[in-house]
């Protein structure tokens, strides 16, 4: 707690009078989000930084979620975490088809994201839109022991930056929720390949 607490101030007082939206990697979400037709939804780094810059704090969620919105407040990378129990694979990012269903994180009711890209798992559930918000079906719970991260970044985002990100979430994990860390899988698109 103390940790993520001076992590936040650290923040805050950094972003504070810094404009988000003009940030490389912050504007190259936004352009993303344009080309499937989505406007004014922030990528879950801004949104996570906004946070922090009003209040000097990230959410206390409990140690996962903290590692990984301290993670992703601190490279700009879009990090989502999912019970690797509850996760039906393969799980392919795509553009959304209508029979897919999204239910938002803590609730019930499923949302209309059609047009939009997901991650979504071989039964046509969205496990994340986008890069900005979870489904609720494969949170990550108290009772969670394996847990599988995404990490997302864009063009304006670096593989180097990426490989940075991915070694401070694995030392974050296992400092404060005493777990171990591997990297699973690693994929590249081809050059070329959609933006």
């Amino acid at each position: 707690m103390a940790y993520r607490r001076e992590v936040g101030r650290q923040l805050g007082a950094y972003w504070k009078n810094r404009s988000l939206s003009s940030h490389p990697a912050l504007a190259e979400y936004e352009r993303v989000h344009r080309l499937f037709g989505v406007t004014d939804v922030p990528s879950a780094p801004e949104s996570i930084l906004r946070y922090v810059r009003r209040h000097q704090d990230f959410t206390a969620t409990g140690a996962v979620v903290d590692s990984y919105n301290i993670a992703s407040a601190k490279t700009l990378l879009s990090i989502g975490a999912h019970d690797l129990a509850k996760l039906k694979t393969p799980v392919t990012l795509r553009r959304v088809e209508a029979g897919d269903v999204f239910i938002p994180l803590d609730e019930t009711s499923p949302h209309s994201c059609d047009g939009e890209y997901a991650y979504v798992d071989p039964d046509g559930r969205i496990i994340c839109r986008m890069e900005v918000l979870q489904g609720n079906h494969t949170k990550v719970e108290t009772g969670s022991r394996d847990v599988v991260f995404f990490l997302q970044g864009n063009a304006a985002i670096s593989a180097q930056d990426l490989l940075a990100c991915s070694w401070l979430l694995v030392e974050l994990i296992e400092t404060f929720c005493g777990g171990t860390a591997e990297l699973a899988e690693f994929y590249e698109a081809p050059a070329g390949g959609p933006a």
